[in-house]
């Protein structure tokens, strides 16, 4: 039987990654608001408890766990400026991952609204651009529910900071795996010749003293 520190990824694990993997890539091809912070604070949280995990647990879940806070945690802090709000213009400094989100949030279908005072008695005309082209104007409020609801999908679609702050919440989950699974290759290995490790009470597998 082979030892569990040889063990290869099971099944169960690999359909989570990819499973994993194909959610991030989700929200970065429909971004809103709501997913940009929660998908940021996820992958804070899951750094910070991995780094908890990795500090106190034992054996190669240690090993595991603080690889994964070592990589998820260092790739956020060298992209804090982009993924925190209000933080240095991004003129300043991009970096690599930052240029490849800009990138991709110019190719998404996003719906755009402009402003102008030519309405009557000096009320904005609003002019909605759809992803497809269409276009349609409204002064006050939309005059149809379908006008509306494009509306309100604008108001929830993610700008170009909250996009960047969700993918590279998405590429700190991936490098946090990524240090995992390298943390678990250079890990240690001293199970027992049965495949488990030889408890520390003073007693040998076979129940005789040590």
């Amino acid at each position: 039987m082979a030892s569990p520190a040889r063990r290869n990824l099971t099944i169960a694990q690999v359909l989570a990654l990819v499973a994993a993997a194909a959610c991030g890539m989700a929200a970065l091809r429909n971004p809103t608001r709501l997913s940009s912070d929660l998908l940021l604070d996820l992958s804070l949280m899951i750094a910070v408890t991995a780094g908890i995990v990795g500090a106190c647990g034992r054996g190669r879940a240690r090993a595991f766990w603080a690889g994964y806070a070592i990589a998820s945690s260092g790739y956020l802090l060298t992209q804090l400026v982009a993924v925190l709000p209000n933080g240095a213009p991004s003129k300043v400094y991009r970096s690599l991952p930052t240029r490849l989100l800009d990138s991709c949030f110019e190719t998404l279908p996003l719906i755009t609204m402009t402003a102008s005072s030519n309405g009557p008695s000096g009320q904005l005309i609003w002019d909605v651009t759809r992803p497809s082209g269409e276009r349609f104007t409204y002064v006050g409020r939309p005059s149809t529910a379908a006008e509306q609801a494009v509306v309100d999908k604008y108001f929830e679609q993610v700008d170009l900071d909250g996009y960047r702050r969700l993918g590279h919440a998405v590429f700190a989950l991936i490098a946090g795996t990524a240090g995992g699974m390298l943390g678990l290759a250079v890990a240690p290995r001293g199970p027992s010749p049965e495949g488990r490790p030889v408890p520390d009470h003073g007693i040998a597998p076979d129940g005789s003293r040590a």
